[in-house]
């Protein structure tokens, strides 16, 4: 399974954000659908060297997290993205994606960064992070 869809889906256990298209705080990977005003998007964004071991490559892995608030609602998109920080964060020695990956630790790179307004005055806010990931469980 891949990153994105690790991430996805235990923001969504944790309860942070919610599958689907209609609710508000959906999780979207790799996007963020014009609906609803209230996103949380998961975007790759490379990574760091990998580090080997004798018994496993570990990935570092690096992404994105975006919240999109309701229109002038800053405060609030800011709370979902220390919401999904701190669950994020709490990632530490589990084995995700249907038992295929093993996460030993997340950790966000640094505080969230204002990205302003669309068009339609929602804010939005970024935090980028760096998974460390083995190839084996």
């Amino acid at each position: 399974m891949a990153l994105l869809d690790d991430l996805a889906t235990y923001l969504v256990a944790q309860g942070v954000g919610v599958a689907g298209s209609t609710a508000d705080w959906i999780v979207a990977k790799g996007w963020l659908p014009p609906k609803p005003d209230k996103v949380i998007g998961l975007f790759e964004t490379g990574g760091r060297p990998n580090e080997g071991h004798a018994d496993a490559t570990i990935d570092r892995p690096t992404f994105q997290v975006r919240t999109r608030g309701s229109a002038l609602a800053y405060s609030t998109a800011r709370a979902k993205l220390a919401s999904a920080r701190t669950s994020l964060e709490n990632i530490g020695n589990e084995t995700m994606g249907a038992g295929t990956r093993y996460y030993a630790h997340v950790q966000a790179d640094a505080e969230a960064l204002s990205l302003g307004l669309d068009e339609a005055t929602r804010p939005h806010l970024a935090m980028n992070f760096t998974a460390l990931r083995s190839r084996t469980t």
